[in-house]
């Protein structure tokens, strides 16, 4: 597992050099179990106790947690259409006073919102010019349905600024899903060993039969034909939600990815509403509830839905969303 010339991390290498355009070898490569692993393991190496890690002011709690167990001084800047707000950063703090900043460029989590070509560029021209690193998550790059992705800023990097994170495999079955990190050969070494002594064992068959299906080809063929029933999933989704909700709710169609972010045009209680849909059988999670004095928003998956599913669940939810309204 942990060999850089392993047949698994020559045939990643391959892959996300093809399809991501990036420039790596596999000693700029390590496979992890899931992209929470990728993130922690990142956070547990980079970052002292104090350090500043900016995130956006709608993130996700999971990697907001990892921070946060890291003992690191998590700082908000403001998201809107176009992602990260990346002039916050060069207004508000001074050189050399950030450790990193984390971002999910392809689609902002939870709000999908893709950063700007001009805001990439920006973010990496400050990241020289105040000294901190890039954590770029990628979790759902493969998923593009509508047009063709940017490509990650890992591609451009040639500073070694960004640590680029992802995953694979979840075109395959769930079991298949693999982690990974890219990043300076120097930062690799260092994670690589911290990992072996958390996960010593690995799963070698799982990166075998991983490795081959990328080596013949077959990643690719599935990925495309999950790309399909996605933007079905996706379409049925934005089709439900519209015709049970109407002028309730706003939300955009992401270009890709497996959620829609809706926001509700009148403030109510998400908290209660996840209460309340729970009595009919749906559960919703409250690290998917996004509720401040600004926004009152919902991330919704539709990857793991078939359609008689999707359409249920919106019916549920404009149930449970009459019952709190009504009353």
């Amino acid at each position: 597992m942990f060999d850089q010339s392993s047949f698994l991390n020559t045939q990643l290498c391959n892959y996300l050099n093809a399809t991501r355009n990036l420039h790596i070898a596999p000693k700029n490569l390590l496979t992890t179990r899931s992209t929470e692993m990728n993130l922690y393991l990142v956070a547990q190496l980079l970052l002292k106790p104090n350090d500043v890690v900016l995130v956006g002011n709608v993130s996700n709690f999971a990697a907001n947690m990892i921070f946060h167990q890291a003992k690191a001084n998590i700082k908000t800047i403001p998201v809107d259409e176009n992602g990260l707000d990346v002039s916050f950063i060069k207004k508000n703090f001074t050189k050399n006073s950030i450790r990193c900043v984390y971002c999910t460029p392809q689609r902002h989590y939870p709000t999908t919102n893709s950063l700007s070509a001009q805001r990439r560029i920006q973010l990496v021209q400050l990241a020289k010019e105040y000294g901190f690193a890039i954590i770029e998550d990628d979790f759902d790059f493969d998923f593009q349905f509508d047009s063709t992705p940017m490509q990650p800023m890992a591609s451009a990097d040639t500073n070694g600024l960004i640590i680029y994170l992802g995953k694979v495999g979840q075109a395959l079955f769930p079991a298949f899903e693999t982690g990974f990190i890219v990043a300076p050969e120097n930062l690799i070494t260092e994670v690589k060993n911290y990992y072996r002594m958390i996960d010593p064992q690995g799963d070698l068959i799982k990166e075998q039969i991983l490795a081959e299906v990328i080596h013949e080809g077959e990643m690719h063929r599935q990925v495309k034909k999950k790309i399909l029933l996605y933007k079905a999933r996706r379409d049925a989704m934005c089709t439900a939600l519209k015709n049970t909700f109407g002028d309730l709710i706003t939300f955009n169609k992401p270009n890709g990815g497996l959620a829609l972010f809706i926001q509700f045009n009148k403030h109510i209680s998400l908290a209660k509403l996840s209460e309340q849909v729970s009595k009919y059988h749906v559960t919703l999670p409250k690290h998917l509830l996004y509720q401040t004095k600004n926004i009152c928003g919902i991330r919704l998956g539709f990857g793991h839905l078939n359609l008689d599913e999707i359409n249920h669940t919106i019916e549920m939810l404009k149930k449970a969303y009459d019952d709190l309204t009504k009353s």
